[in-house]
């Protein structure tokens, strides 16, 4: 039991007839919008809205719920027009679960946008709504621009002075970069800061052997496809360092490298940034800030006893760069997540004497061919990024964890031979994993297995299940009494602090006081605080992997182009 398993998505049990008129069929259901009723639906249908009609992201779940927030957020925006998508009709089947999926678009007062229906077919034959989203696309009216669309070679916006701008982009890394090309699509004035000397470099200076365990076409940044066939499936931090500057020189993105912030405040409407270019001090004033700097900032390591009598070397991941250096010596990591495993195979390929995971809890273990097989499907060479990033993210957060539930515990019970023998070597599995609790509750402490698993099938990664206390001189008193043979010990546990913790050090107490938190699930599977509001209103968090960056991107900059334009969206914050 955790967290999420009280957010709806039960996956409907339906019997889809193979001689059903699907365009037809689903046209009907659409003639009915936007006045919609009790009876187009299924008891436990869901809406999720993404800034079309509510201004922000919202699930609402429950036909009598639906109806309310529909008709309230209907009444201000107006929408209409609704058209049906023939190429999107699809018949998902799997087992007794089956249901009809359709995209659609709309307009509204003022904005372009898409949709989604899920329907299963009811007793008398007609179909039923169990899913539907709602997706705003780009604003209307003259200078709206399109914040999907920019050609190569299109001169940032200009600006009203050097150091005057209408947004701040704080961070170059690929939330950073994503943020900036959306401002630009839309003619907005902006800049992105950053600290690192080279764009990239967020990644580049990461240690040795870092590589993406997430597919390359899962990787691109807005407008293209990034990384093509000449780069590697499971993409390198070379790799995306050099994807991320072609694409930021192609895209003409306004990026400061060797620009760390050091201070914000804000004063009459406007942000004043004090930052150093290249080592000299600047101030900068904007409009709107974004704040796109990671969510690893502090690392967490467990204070054993008596660090100072150990005669060897102690790490933490974000310093870790490669274990050449101790070649023939005892290696020691501390934490089996998707790090600590990186590290062990590091030591492994170096020649280290000995390797040693110490696993404090049990860890699920993701084969990678599974993740794979799972998001192929959407994340490839032939379908358009934009559309895949439709059809995965907009759904409800829910649906979307019991779709990952299904598909990955039928993988995982044709693997059994394989957890059996990591089990037969000490490794305390967890068989069964889910994946979105992982990543958006928990953040993290799950693997990717790339490799690392057969080593310790093979007996070349030993498994350590008693924790340590305490250094002595040669290495680690456990909690049984032994030692455990060190020369290298690498911390693989983690970060702690959220974004929200690392923006209060630049804006001060106050207006910290007044920010959300940043990740986490709330009540309704939203994530709290990402890409939407977050308790100030010319202040926005941008950050997590890189296919959320691409896609949720947009977001942020229709809603700072809204504000610009005077008409700031409205949000629909009644809680259910």
């Amino acid at each position: 039991m955790n967290s999420l398993d009280s957010l709806p998505g039960t996956l409907p049990r339906a019997v889809i007839p193979d001689n059903l008129d699907l365009a037809a069929s689903v046209s009907a259901v659409l003639t009915n919008f936007p006045a919609l009723t009790a009876a187009q639906f299924t008891p436990d249908a869901i809406w999720r809205d993404s800034f079309a009609l509510t201004g922000t992201f919202r699930t609402i779940a429950g036909v009598e719920k639906i109806l309310t927030a529909w008709n309230a957020t209907s009444s201000a925006h107006s929408p209409r027009d609704f058209v049906l998508i023939p190429p999107s009709l699809h018949v998902a089947r799997h087992d007794e679960y089956a249901w009809i999926d359709a995209r659609f678009q709309f307009t509204t007062h003022g904005a372009l946008c898409s949709g989604g229906l899920s329907l299963v077919p009811a007793a008398d034959g007609s179909l039923k709504i169990w899913v539907l989203t709602t997706i705003l696309e780009n604003l209307t009216g003259a200078g709206s621009g399109n914040v999907d669309v920019l050609a190569a070679g299109v001169p940032a916006p200009i600006s009203s002075s050097p150091d005057t701008f209408d947004v701040v982009v704080v961070g170059g890394g690929q939330s950073g970069l994503a943020v900036g090309g959306r401002l630009h699509a839309l003619g907005i004035s902006y800049v992105v800061i950053d600290k690192y000397l080279e764009v990239g470099d967020s990644w580049k200076t990461r240690y040795d052997s870092t590589k993406l365990h997430t597919l390359r076409d899962y990787s691109h940044l807005p407008f293209e496809k990034t990384f093509d066939a000449s780069y590697p499936q499971w993409l390198t931090k070379d790799d995306l360092a050099r994807g991320f500057k072609a694409w930021t020189d192609k895209f003409n993105i306004n990026v400061w490298t060797r620009s760390p912030l050091k201070s914000c405040t804000w004063n009459d409407n406007l942000w004043t940034l004090n930052i150093e270019r290249h080592g000299e001090p600047r101030s900068l004033t904007a409009k709107h800030v974004v704040f796109a700097i990671g969510t690893c900032q502090i690392p967490y390591m467990p204070d054993y006893a008596d660090k100072h009598l150990f005669n060897g070397t102690i790490l933490h991941s974000a310093e870790y760069k490669s274990p050449a250096a101790w070649k023939g010596k005892k290696g020691v990591v501390i934490g089996t997540a998707n790090t600590g495993h990186d590290v062990a195979v590091d030591m492994v390929n170096a020649g280290l004497e000995s390797v040693t995971m110490v696993q404090r809890s049990q860890t699920w273990v993701l084969p990678q061919e599974n993740y794979a097989r799972l998001n192929e499907p959407l994340y490839n060479a032939h379908m358009p990024t934009e559309l895949a990033d439709r059809l995965f993210f907009s759904l409800p957060l829910g649906v979307t964890r019991q779709l990952l539930l299904y598909f990955l515990n039928i993988l995982t019970d044709t693997q059994r031979e394989r957890f059996d023998a990591l089990e037969a070597r000490g490794f305390k599995l967890q068989r069964y994993g889910d994946l979105i609790y992982a990543l958006y509750e928990r953040f993290g402490g799950h693997y990717m297995d790339v490799g690392s698993s057969e080593l310790i099938i093979q007996g070349r990664i030993t498994m350590q299940p008693c924790l340590p206390t305490a250094f002595t001189p040669d290495g680690l008193l456990l909690q049984d009494g032994s030692i455990l043979p060190a020369d290298l010990v690498v911390f693989a546990t983690g970060f702690h602090g959220n974004l929200r913790t690392a923006v209060g050090t630049f804006v001060g107490q106050d207006i910290h006081a007044q920010l959300s938190d940043f990740l986490g699930v709330d009540d309704e599977g939203e994530l709290r605080g990402a890409w939407k509001f977050t308790g100030h209103p010319k202040l926005w968090y941008s950050g997590y992997d890189l296919g959320s960056a691409r896609y949720f991107s947009r977001f942020i900059a229709l809603q700072i182009k809204a504000d610009l334009l005077g008409r700031p969206l409205d949000r629909y914050e009644i809680r259910l």
